[in-house]
């Protein structure tokens, strides 16, 4: 009775590990079961029913193989959906068509009749196929994460010669050709953002109080990402002795891009961002162009882009009421680093020079350290520079401003 208990415990152990069919085995014989969601050349990320997202170091990983789909964006600039990972061992990927079945051995058991032991693992058969379906570039892979780059890619990662492939194989890529690999059995883009909020209240000898609201999201597929965000800051004061009160902050700032990745890493963007700031005397400038840009790095916990390009500038002010337009020039960076799981520092610069005057510009620029508190909340502290080197009347070129907030990721 026990013998056939422990059996049954086996199995069902092994049903339940088996619903998510990808499997990853290590070098000290360890497997893990669930679906591959992204990988790079150094590291893997894999989603496990029990422990969440993992991402692991290739170094670490024997071997391994999915049992559904994948999109696969290589240096070359080519992308390639509906295939599956038949192998992955010593820096190669042996794919197949998603159809053909995997050769490798599974972990669902079977039980000796006569001993009760579990035997070991069988095989699943394969199919031969003779081609691989032509990359479909018009069609948008599913969104990863390029989880790191040739600088961190391990030495060993691709030997002189593939391992033997497997039967079906129809396709065997280095790992130092690939820039990124995703499921292709989820949603075709991935979504980041936030949302924060700061306020300030002072009652007694100073009578005033501060708002500040801000948020950010990102859309990105493997081709093109979509990115925008803004800050809005109000104040006001009461004069002591009186009723009269006075607005002492009052200005809002979006942003927004979108970009096209014609290489793995060059893109062409377009953009543009909204301001407007009462006590500026300013109603409305607005930026839109566009340009080329480059990703220097993008992975799991780095991002630096550069861009540089054409801008036409559109200012109106309250007071004289003026609109003043012209053409301009833009470069910028965009960096955000990671130092931990909880840790995260941005930072964000743009200038726009008059073509026919370099003199008269305007330029943002933004930093940032956000701490987790929990999986989604967060707590962050910002410094925010804009100059105009030709403001209103009675205005200074300079506004610094500094913000406490409290968010929520998602």
């Amino acid at each position: 009775m026990k013998k056939l208990l422990a059996c049954g415990l086996v199995v069902a152990a092994s049903l339940s590990s088996i619903a998510m069919a990808d499997e990853l085995i290590f070098r000290n014989g360890d497997r893990v079961h669930g679906i591959v969601t992204a990988i790079g050349k150094s590291r893997i990320k894999v989603k496990t029913e029990n422990f969440g997202e993992q991402i692991i170091d290739l170094e670490k990983v024997q071997e391994f193989y999915t049992d559904g789909p994948v999109s696969l964006l290589l240096e070359d600039g080519t992308a390639s959906t509906g295939m599956k990972v038949l192998l992955w061992k010593e820096g190669y990927l042996h794919l197949a068509p998603a159809e053909v079945p995997a050769t490798f051995p599974t972990t669902e058991p079977t039980i000796e009749p006569t001993t009760g032991q579990v035997a070991q693992p069988t095989t699943r058969p394969a199919i031969e196929l003779a081609e691989l379906p032509a990359a479909d570039q018009s069609q948008p892979a599913s969104a990863g994460v390029a989880l790191d780059t040739p600088e961190t890619m391990p030495a060993t990662t691709s030997p002189a010669a593939p391992p033997e492939p497997p039967p079906g194989t129809v396709r065997i890529i280095r790992n130092d050709q690939l820039v990124r690999m995703a499921s292709g059995s989820g949603s075709t883009t991935q979504w980041s953002g936030s949302m924060s909020a700061g306020a300030t209240l002072y009652r007694g000898n100073t009578n005033s109080e501060t708002l500040t609201l801000a948020y950010d999201f990102s859309r990105r597929t493997l081709k093109q990402r979509l990115e925008s965000n803004g800050i809005w800051n109000y104040g006001r004061e009461k004069a002591q002795g009186s009723d009269d009160r006075y607005t002492t902050a009052n200005n809002l700032s979006i942003y927004g891009e979108y970009n096209y990745f014609v290489r793995p890493k060059w893109y062409l963007y377009t953009g543009s961002r909204f301001e407007q700031d009462r006590l500026q005397k300013l109603m409305l400038r607005a930026t839109p162009g566009g340009g080329i840009g480059y990703q220097w790095l993008e992975t799991d916990n780095t991002s630096i882009n550069t861009e540089a390009g054409l801008n036409w500038v559109y200012e109106r002010r309250y007071s004289p009421h003026e609109i003043q337009q012209y053409s301009a020039l833009r470069a910028a960076w965009h960096v955000s680093h990671s130092l931990n799981d909880r840790v995260k520092l941005t930072h964000n610069f743009e200038i726009l020079p008059r073509i026919d005057d370099f003199s008269d510009y305007v330029a943002n620029a933004d930093a940032g350290l956000r701490v987790s508190m929990t999986g989604r909340v967060f707590t962050e502290l910002r410094i925010v520079f804009t100059y105009d080197s030709t403001p209103g009347e009675e205005q200074q070129s300079t506004d610094i401003s500094y913000h406490a907030m409290v968010g929520y990721s998602f």
